[in-house]
């Protein structure tokens, strides 16, 4: 004879504990809709959840550090590749006016005309030259590492003069 919870194939009896028919969702348990025997792997427990994320942090802290100073390096390629261009509206500004830049006039000469500029077609750059650190390059002219044209450089991402500085003179 069968009571009323057996279970017959993946279905529970439709019988409740009086005899009655249960009504269809309704649980295991006469009168409640949670299943007769809850599944111990309903949950992740506190201790599993903790082993996840020790797990997640070892693995950020064994890939953090190999990928923050390509970051740096990506950036020193961006800054390389900034001066390159400032260098070839420099050199537009030079075959229009005839030379470079003044030290004093820098690299805004590039984006407005100065007084001392005799045949200006600019604007020679899209926007002010600004660094992957968000600082203004440096300019001189005439410069003291190319004396027969100028110095283009950034700090790099130290803001002192280091050795990750980035340049046109290729130090």
């Amino acid at each position: 004879m069968r009571t009323p919870h057996t279970r017959i194939g993946n279905r529970q009896s439709r019988r409740n504990s009086r005899g009655a028919p249960r009504p269809p969702g309704a649980g295991g348990r006469a009168g409640g809709g949670c299943p007769a025997n809850p599944s111990p792997a309903s949950g992740f427990t506190l201790i599993e959840l903790m082993v996840v994320v020790i797990i997640i942090a070892a693995l950020a802290g064994m890939v953090l550090p190999r990928v923050l100073p390509a970051t740096d390096e990506a950036k020193s390629n961006i800054a390389l590749g900034d001066i390159a261009g400032i260098t070839l509206a420099l050199k537009m500004y030079r075959l229009h006016n005839d030379r470079f830049p003044s030290t004093e006039e820098g690299l805004d000469a590039l984006m407005a005309a100065p007084s001392t500029a005799r045949n200006w077609k600019g604007p020679y750059l899209e926007k002010k030259a600004r660094d992957p650190w968000k600082r203004p390059y440096n300019y001189r002219y005439p410069g003291s590492h190319n004396p027969h044209g100028f110095d283009i450089w950034s700090l790099g991402p130290s803001e002192e003069d280091a050795g990750d500085d980035v340049t046109n003179w290729g130090e």
